[in-house]
């Protein structure tokens, strides 16, 4: 039995191994064409090189990999999965597709399980691969949870950079300025995410989105409250008129009042975080400290019947914990 589960181990590390060669080959042979059409494009003006009739075979399989790339890319993009994966991605700010996050969430699975699972020697097999099915379920998704932390970080990042982007907008409006030559001063001179988020609301415009819809893609991208008060300050400002300038130094005021007053509730609840995070990490290291130094000990609780329930129950108790403080110290302002 024990010569069967290395072998599944093995076969399991092997097919997580070649999932991460394809992918990397995958992206190697996107990048060099893509390289290959900028050369091109770039020396446009030299003389032409005479192409061969026939393409050579390594051309063919590129072409073909690239058509399988493009066409998974264009299922995952209409599907309800490839729409959320492609929404985490551009709140991240990364240039990423949707295929390739799913196929980086796979790899992360199987690599999370095999190794859940070859770490678990001395567990019953029963308990042994829902551990491994539990921590691989938790590889599929870690790079998800990691795209929504980027997100969030580069959100904080925006809305620190809004205030004096407002001012700067109310300061050009002012001197006779239109608001698309205030939003191109930002998105030259000021530092990313803003200048790119605003570059691209710019684009977008002059691609023929509406100024008003060009806004609200740029709140779907950055869901802020801070900023769903200015673009909506100026749609409602384009529609009946009025001293944008002055509207925008309120709303500047106002968003440095509101990041002031969440500094000062950071501080004030950083207690209650940490406590979060200790209290729920204690067990689980003294769970591990128990099962690689006193198995004997730790093992009562993987008998069927009522210790395998306790041990279910603790591990639903903890999350539930900690969700619950998280819960406590969350004010929104």
């Amino acid at each position: 039995m024990e010569a069967q589960l290395l072998e599944v181990g093995a076969v399991g590390t092997a097919a997580a191994g070649a999932a991460a060669v394809a992918a990397g080959a995958y992206h190697a042979l996107r990048w060099q064409l893509i390289n290959r059409r900028i050369r091109r494009f770039v020396a446009g003006d030299r003389p032409a090189v005479p192409v061969p009739l026939s393409p050579s075979a390594g051309a063919e399989r590129a072409d073909a990999g690239t058509q399988f790339a493009a066409s998974l890319n264009r299922r995952l993009t209409r599907s309800s999965l490839g729409a959320t994966a492609q929404l985490s991605i551009t709140r991240a700010g990364l240039a990423l597709k949707p295929s390739e996050l799913i196929l980086l969430q796979i790899a992360a699975a199987c690599a999370a399980a095999i190794l859940g699972f070859l770490l678990l020697p001395r567990v019953p097999d029963a308990l042994r691969f829902a551990i491994a099915a539990g921590v691989g379920l938790l590889g599929f998704l870690a790079p998800l949870f990691a795209l929504h932390q980027r997100a969030r970080s580069r959100q904080k990042q925006f809305e620190k950079q809004l205030p004096p982007a407002i001012d700067s907008m109310a300061g050009t409006l002012q001197a006779g300025s239109t608001l698309p030559q205030a939003m191109e001063i930002i998105a030259r001179e000021m530092h990313p995410p803003i200048s790119r988020e605003f570059r691209r609301v710019l684009r977008e415009v002059e691609l023929g989105l509406s100024f008003t819809d060009a806004l609200a893609n740029l709140v779907h991208r950055l869901p802020s409250s801070d900023l769903l008060l200015v673009t909506s300050a100026i749609s409602i400002q384009n529609r009946v008129g009025g001293d944008l300038a002055e509207i925008l130094r309120s709303i500047a005021h106002t968003v440095r009042e509101r990041l002031r007053i969440r500094g000062e509730i950071n501080v004030l609840t950083a207690q209650g975080r940490y406590s979060a995070y200790i209290i729920t990490a204690l067990p689980i290291l003294l769970f591990l400290y128990l099962y690689f130094t006193k198995y004997d000990y730790i093992a009562q609780l993987f008998l069927p019947g009522l210790p395998r329930m306790l041990l279910i129950g603790g591990i639903a108790g903890i999350a539930l914990g900690y969700f619950s403080m998280k819960k406590i110290v969350a004010i929104d302002v």
